[in-house]
């Protein structure tokens, strides 16, 4: 089979809709996901953004496509839980191959009855007409809420006693932070914050690591979008040996996904350093004080390809999409971030960057960042996936004990996972940064960190999943599903 490149895996799949019995609802384009092995790598797509699939195969016929996509591809994410399309496909003609690939079945039409002729009743006026009761009053509103919580109404001792409780014997400079989320319609109603023990505020004492790749993924999105390309593009730098091309996107699934260090770096060159620093910045737009991405990663490897160590300096580059191109020229930061390691952060501001990526739609407008809205999200849609999809290089003990704690809905493609989470790794320091979407209005903000090795913190994960499951931080969790409003 014909090797596909990852631009022919952009040009097909917007064609394609699903298929399923009478019973079930179609598959949602936007938010159904694909994990499909091109050239022996794992890569995930959602049936909008995905195109190309099985452009430039030798596949005549819609069968011989049903059998590539059902053999080499795989439904990660399924909206609603059971448009498992790969599973449920519709039978496809065997002479007529210009006949969609994923069709719905036409259903008969009814046959219509003549209408019938009701003769209408005199209404009767009564004499005496009951005093008219005044009209309800509208449910009383909230103040929505937003991710910038205060340090004072943290509380700095509940998470310790009930994690203490369970026997709980910490690890070297351990410390955790959690928030939980009560959502309400398209609002936060309430947030309340737990600290270990008071250290979740301070960016001192401990190493990020790379946890601190959603600030560099974040600040490149804002500055993509702010260049007129919300969809990403092609990215060709002008560096010191030459230049080099790069897809956003790519970029983007390596530094969340597979946490490369140089596509973090590279993340960093296209934001700028005073697009993630300055006084209207991305970090400062989030309310993030103590936090700061200033030195690149993986420095030997970075250096040998000309470039210096201080995200301050960024070189020029096109970005070019579609019938669109857009220049911008080298860059000199001019902010002053407090900062002397190469990254600085803490429990508490990793989290609330997590939160206003997770919790954007649920945010007043005022509160929110400039990841996109409606439609016009797809770069949005991309990191989330990138920090939904389990990392399967090393074991991880952190993500399985919150999967198995909140496994999601179920459908025939198993149950969609609704954990997500950047970790970091670096000199035995390992933290985690993880949202937990659970089934009814809670939302779970975990965020911790030890010295020990990559498995210190799994003792930690159980049980502190194990205390969410159970609503013992914050009595009386809603149990009731979101509804949403049925449209006439």
């Amino acid at each position: 089979m014909p090797r596909a490149t990852p631009v022919q895996l952009l040009l097909v799949l917007t064609a394609l809709t699903c298929a399923l019995p009478a019973y079930a609802a179609p598959c949602n384009a936007k938010n159904t996901i694909l994990t499909c092995k091109i050239a022996g790598d794992e890569r995930a797509f959602n049936l909008t953004s995905a195109a190309g699939v099985l452009s430039g195969m030798k596949l005549a016929t819609p069968a011989a496509k049903q059998w590539w996509l059902k053999r080499n591809c795989s439904v990660s994410i399924a909206v609603p839980g059971r448009c498992d399309w790969l599973g449920t496909l519709a039978p496809l003609p065997a002479q007529h191959s210009t006949t969609p690939l994923f069709a719905p079945p036409s259903a008969p039409k009814p046959k219509e009855k003549p209408p019938v002729e009701v003769k209408a009743k005199p209404v009767e006026v009564p004499k005496a007409t009951k005093e008219a009761k005044p009209p309800a009053e509208p449910p009383p509103t909230f103040e929505h809420k937003t991710c910038r919580w205060r340090q004072e109404d943290v509380d700095t001792t509940r998470l310790a006693n009930l994690m203490n409780a369970r026997k709980f014997h910490p690890p070297n400079n351990f410390r955790a932070f959690v928030a939980v989320l009560d959502v309400q319609g398209d609002g936060i109603r309430q947030v309340k914050t737990f600290d270990w023990d008071g250290h979740g505020s301070d960016p001192s004492g401990w190493n990020p690591a790379s946890t601190v790749k959603i600030f560099s993924s974040v600040g490149a999105i804002e500055e993509m979008r702010a260049r007129g390309m919300s969809r990403g593009g092609e990215v060709t730098f002008d560096y010191p040996h030459g230049k080099r091309s790069f897809s956003f996107s790519q970029l983007l699934w390596l530094a969340i996904w597979e946490s490369d260090n140089i596509a973090h770096d590279r993340l960093m060159q296209i934001a700028g350093f005073d697009r993630v620093h300055g006084k209207s910045g991305t970090l400062s737009r989030a309310g993030l004080e103590h936090s700061a991405v200033m030195r690149a990663y993986q420095t030997r490897d970075w250096e040998a390809e000309g470039h210096s160590r201080s995200f301050k300096d960024a070189p020029g580059f096109a970005i070019k999409a579609a019938k669109k191109a857009v220049k911008v020229p080298p860059r000199q930061g001019e902010a002053t971030p407090g900062c002397k390691n190469a990254a600085c952060t803490s429990l508490q501001e990793l989290s609330q960057m997590l939160c206003t990526v997770m919790m954007h739609e649920q945010l007043p407008p005022k509160a929110r960042l400039d990841l996109g809205d409606g439609k016009d999200n797809t770069l949005l849609k991309q990191l989330r996936e990138a920090l939904r999809t389990k990392r399967t290089k090393h074991p991880d003990g952190t993500w399985q004990a919150f999967a198995d704690a909140f496994p999601g809905r179920k459908s025939a493609a198993g149950a969609a996972s609704q954990v997500y989470k950047k970790g970091g790794f670096a000199d035995d320091w390992v933290s985690d940064n993880l949202f937990i979407r659970a089934n009814g209005t809670r939302r779970y903000l975990v965020t911790f960190s030890a010295h020990g090795g990559r498995n210190v913190l799994d003792p930690a994960a159980k049980l502190i999943a194990d205390i969410l499951r159970r609503d013992e931080l914050v009595p009386g969790a809603p149990k009731k599903k979101d509804v949403k409003k049925k449209v006439k």
